[in-house]
């Protein structure tokens, strides 16, 4: 059984002195990939324009009111980003207005193999403030959809999350008035899918 530990180093942040924020952000990828010991991963950005898109009744996406958008993604120092425009911040973050009206950034975790995500770690987030939600591609088409299940809706830190779900595809979103960076993410998987044992794989996505 292969245990997988990735860990990526890139400098501070992806400032370029002397572009302006449209240039920085055309500049940005929508996605970057990781691969170690066969398990891979596929980091990338969206949002959608709804300020929450959850179903309280059963736990689902209930709806999405416009088509999610593709965002650009970038890896800074304290963790991966989101840029839904070149005004918007380089955080994961769910800013709108009064009547409910902005964009919610959200990191889409798509894995090479069906995985269970065991921890979820954050950076430059404010306490009690900022929170998430991770939500499973519950009918396997790998995009945020009608039906969709929430798994854990909680406050950002280090966060273990204990559940038996088993999936290939996830979407990690902000709450409505958070902002934070994703720093890394835990999963465990099936080295071979006929074992039972699962081998822990971390990602530093940093």
């Amino acid at each position: 059984i292969n245990g997988v530990a990735v860990a990526c180093n890139i400098a501070p942040g992806t400032r370029n002195n002397g572009l302006s924020t449209t240039e920085e952000f055309n500049l940005l990828p929508t996605s970057f990939s990781l691969s170690q010991n066969g398990l891979d991963l596929t980091v990338s950005g969206a949002f959608v324009s709804d300020a929450d898109p959850n179903n309280p009744n059963d736990g689902t996406v209930g709806s999405t009111t416009d088509p999610s958008g593709e965002a650009k993604i970038g890896r800074y120092q304290g963790g991966v980003g989101v840029s839904n425009s070149a005004r918007d911040s380089h955080t994961v973050d769910a800013l709108v207005n009064n009547s409910g009206v902005g964009r919610r950034d959200y990191v889409r975790l798509a894995f090479g193999q069906a995985v269970d995500i065991t921890q979820l770690a954050f950076d430059f987030f404010f306490g009690g403030d900022d929170s998430f939600a991770l939500i499973e591609d519950t009918d396997g088409d790998n995009v945020l959809s009608v039906g969709d299940s929430f798994i854990v809706d909680t406050v950002a830190g280090v966060v273990d999350i204990s559940s038996d779900f088993e999936n290939q595809t996830y979407f990690l979103f902000a709450n409505e008035g958070s902002s934070f960076k994703v720093e890394a993410v835990t999963a465990t998987f099936h080295d071979d899918p006929n074992v039972v044992p699962l081998p822990a794989a971390g990602w530093m996505l940093l």
